[in-house]
């Protein structure tokens, strides 16, 4: 199936959550925010967020520094 993340065309297993993207992107989980069609996923949710054909899903980073 095909999801937009970040703008970007992503090709992923039918039926895979929010949490399998995270980790197929290789991003760490800590500092990280997601939307899942414009709504929030909590972050303790993102394994029953399960994707489908068409999401867009917006990946955010927060970055420390002084």
């Amino acid at each position: 199936m095909q999801v937009t993340v970040n703008g970007r065309n992503e090709e992923l297993p039918a039926g895979s959550s929010v949490d399998a993207l995270v980790e197929r992107l290789g991003l760490g989980k800590a500092r990280l925010a997601i939307e899942l069609n414009k709504r929030i996923v909590e972050h303790g949710r993102w394994d029953e967020a399960l994707l489908e054909e068409a999401d867009n899903v917006e990946i955010v980073e927060f970055v420390g520094g002084g």
